[in-house]
């Protein structure tokens, strides 16, 4: 007879001053916005087909228990860009996220007192030519959420092209463990991992029609198993109004040869944008 809730996020937003080259800076304390996905998802803007590539592949997830402080650095791009192209994280030379967390994300109950500390730096270097391009550093170092605490760590670079007519995306990973602390080998060490993910979007917007496509490759580094995960997305996006959306993909992925694929589906999804 319970009805159970489970909250995402639930946190204090508190504005503070610009500090010189910080601006726009901003402090979520509760069940916040973790560094990385909220950033990812305002340059991917299609969680609607699944989950971005180190959520689906078990690295961590969006929210956590903790604290995030947020800045943009130098101001903001002109109002042109941010209606053309995105007006989210749109710091003139770039923004950054960092802060301290439980561990385990917004589901879980925390079953160790380590704490794990979480940042992202993301430069323009070229804004006055193209603001569009980007280099993003994002790193974890923590323990997994068991109580036998196996490391977690995470390093990843995120390349980013963004016009109003294309999106390009490039993440190259590096880590060990995960935040559940279940990716360790037979005798309970956390497990090395690496992989990459391309992401595109092009926009034709005349026909208010995107073509969208990204190809994942994740490995555990197993001395007994082979465990390789490769996946492709291919998808037509009809862009209703705003970000109102609908979308058909296909999404295969598989472990060994795509012969033998893990799992292939087709998808329709709506998303609705208010």
């Amino acid at each position: 007879g319970d009805l159970e809730m489970r909250l995402k996020y639930c946190y204090v937003d508190l504005k503070l001053d610009d500090m010189g080259f910080l601006t726009n800076p901003h402090i979520e304390f509760g069940l916040c916005h973790r560094p990385w996905l909220d950033y990812e998802e305002h340059i991917n803007y299609y969680r609607m087909q699944g989950t971005m590539f180190l959520e689906r592949n078990g690295v961590f997830n969006s929210a956590d228990y903790g604290i995030t402080y947020f800045a943009e650095f130098g101001g903001q791009l002109d109002d042109e860009y941010k209606k053309e192209v995105n007006s989210k994280y749109a710091g003139k030379y770039g923004s950054m996220a960092v802060g301290f967390y439980n561990g385990g994300g917004y589901h879980a109950i925390e079953k160790n007192k380590d704490k794990t500390f979480e940042g992202r730096l993301s430069i323009r270097p070229i804004t006055n030519i193209y603001p569009g391009f980007q280099i993003t550093y994002h790193g974890i170092h923590g323990k997994g959420n068991t109580e036998d605490c196996p490391d977690w760590t995470v390093n990843s670079i995120y390349l980013i092209l963004e016009d109003k007519y294309y999106t390009l995306t490039y993440m190259f990973y590096d880590g060990k463990g995960n935040f559940k602390g279940n990716q360790l080998d037979n005798n309970g060490n956390s497990l090395d991992n690496t992989g990459y993910s391309f992401f595109s979007e092009i926009k034709i917007p005349e026909k208010k029609i995107s073509l969208v496509g990204r190809y994942d490759y994740f490995k555990k580094e197993a001395t007994n198993i082979s465990d390789e995960m490769k996946r492709i997305i291919a998808g037509v996006a009809y862009h209703i109004s705003g970000k109102t959306k609908a979308l058909l993909d296909y999404d295969i992925s598989t472990i060994d040869s795509w012969s033998d694929y893990n799992e292939s589906i087709f998808k329709f999804t709506v998303e609705y944008h208010f």
